[in-house]
């Protein structure tokens, strides 16, 4: 399940209730991390365990957006172990809005050169 970003929130609200106009994103990045980011995410805080990757499509269905495609991340560094738990989705590849965040099904602990593979369906935003 996905929760929206303080920052989505707002922009929201504010173009509903305020004629402020909320920007419809053009990209779509996935960053991963090994907290929970909360609602109160931004581009810097907590520091994602990696770049952001691509998600080049969505699957829409009712109130549910999933990732179509499966997505490969590199092999993870040298001396490094990573304990991944949750992800954020943003509009851009560095800083950007902050739009989503969520709790991938399961956790996974990988080390130096495994390789995360999220399969399609595995991103999943869902409005209530």
């Amino acid at each position: 399940m996905s929760a929206k970003s303080d920052v989505l929130e707002n922009e929201i609200i504010a173009h509903l209730f305020g004629g402020t106009a909320c920007p419809q994103p053009t990209q779509w990045w996935l960053a991963i991390y090994s907290t929970d980011p909360t609602d109160a995410i931004t581009p810097t805080v907590p520091v994602a365990l990696t770049s952001r990757f691509q998600i080049t499509a969505w699957t829409r269905n009712n109130n549910e957006a999933t990732n179509p495609n499966p997505i490969q991340l590199p092999p993870v560094p040298v001396s490094q172990t990573w304990t991944i738990t949750h992800y954020a989705i943003f509009d851009a590849s560095t800083g950007g809005r902050p739009l989503y965040h969520g709790a991938f099904r399961i956790a996974k602990t990988l080390q130096q050169g495994d390789i995360l593979f999220i399969a399609a369906g595995q991103v999943v935003v869902r409005e209530l």
